[in-house]
């Protein structure tokens, strides 16, 4: 039997397809009961697409989160390998230290326990986030440094990986993946998908920034491969392809019978909104969905390099365009 955190989210749902098609016994982590019918939604879509029958019969559903050790430590008896991939994923400022808290103490609870129970091994989603940028492309090996630009949910990641590393030191056995931006069948006002809901609205302005994206069947896949082999504390990047956001947007827009961006926004002009937005909504206790950390990662020139993971295990990884159509045709909103 495997233990999966994060059950119910992007990642984690099409993990769960993914060890089903398998076979294996899977013991799900999941917050609240509303959210099992993502799961649901995402085994429909994919059985019709399949041609297949799946169920959600393999599935032993335990509620609860990562910030409970008495619950981990009871959900990982008799298992031998775990997947952690919750998280909580926020660029606002006021939620830095609940970033801290999910991300990195609930990492070291799952380390500890993972330790205490003597799991065979731990595969753990991270992001490029808890990487450096200080060359392009990115590598595995680009040092992370702390800055004024580098986002709070930056600083949770990277404090998160040396949880497992510390958990690695002291004898677990533990892979971490680095996804960029995930596309895939889900909830639309979640996470990285919130992009399509804003293309379907139709955005006039395109920043001038780069990043890549990557298929949630990729980090699936993948975390199956590593789980499967020998390897102990290796990170790999799990990049489908580097974009330029304009591009992206670009792409996405004429799919969702959407006008793509035309105008170039600047960042002299949206970095003062963003922080007069969010300043402000915060005395009112509403969340920006303009923040400061966003908008600097609207003008990154970032780019990574996957060279490793193709190396590894011979992999390949969807496009694009794959991805994309892929995340319209199963969406769960719009």
């Amino acid at each position: 039997m495997v233990f999966v955190t994060g059950s119910s989210g992007l990642v984690g749902s099409h993990l769960l397809y993914a060890l089903s098609e398998k076979g294996i016994k899977i013991r799900a982590m999941y917050r609240e009961r509303e959210s099992i019918k993502n799961v649901e939604k995402l085994f429909e879509f994919y059985n019709l697409q399949k041609k297949k029958n799946l169920s959600l019969d393999l599935i032993e559903w335990v509620q609860g989160d990562i910030l409970d050790v008495n619950t981990l430590d009871m959900a990982m008896k008799e298992v031998h390998t775990v997947f952690h991939c919750a998280a909580l994923v926020s660029f606002l400022k006021s939620d830095f230290h609940k970033c801290m808290k999910i991300n990195r103490m609930g990492t070291a609870n799952v380390v500890n326990s993972c330790l205490q129970n003597n799991i065979k091994k731990l595969c753990y989603v991270s992001s490029t986030a808890a990487l450096g940028n200080s060359n392009n492309p990115i590598t595995e090996e680009t040092n992370w440094q702390a800055g004024a630009e580098v986002s709070g949910y930056s600083v949770s990641k990277h404090s998160a990986e040396k949880e497992v590393f510390r958990g690695i030191a002291e004898g677990l056995n533990a892979s971490i993946v680095n996804p960029c931006l995930i596309l895939g069948p889900g909830d639309w006002a979640k996470s990285s998908l919130t992009l399509f809901r804003a293309a379907k609205k139709g955005l006039p302005f395109y920043t001038t920034g780069t990043n890549a994206v990557v298929d949630a069947r990729d980090v699936a896949d993948f975390l199956l491969l590593l789980a499967d082999s020998e390897e102990n504390g290796e990170k790999y990047l799990l990049i489908g392809e580097n974009i330029s956001f304009r591009n992206l947007f670009s792409f996405i827009a004429p799919r969702l019978k959407a006008r793509p961006p035309k105008y170039k926004l600047s960042a002299f002009l949206a970095k003062p909104i963003a922080y007069f937005l969010e300043s402000i909504l915060h005395l009112f206790r509403i969340k920006s969905p303009f923040s400061i950390e966003s908008v600097q990662s609207a003008y990154k020139q970032l780019s990574y390099d996957n060279n490793k993971a193709i190396r590894r295990f011979d992999y390949t990884f969807y496009t694009m365009e794959e991805s994309v159509l892929n995340a319209i045709e199963g969406r769960f909103y719009d």
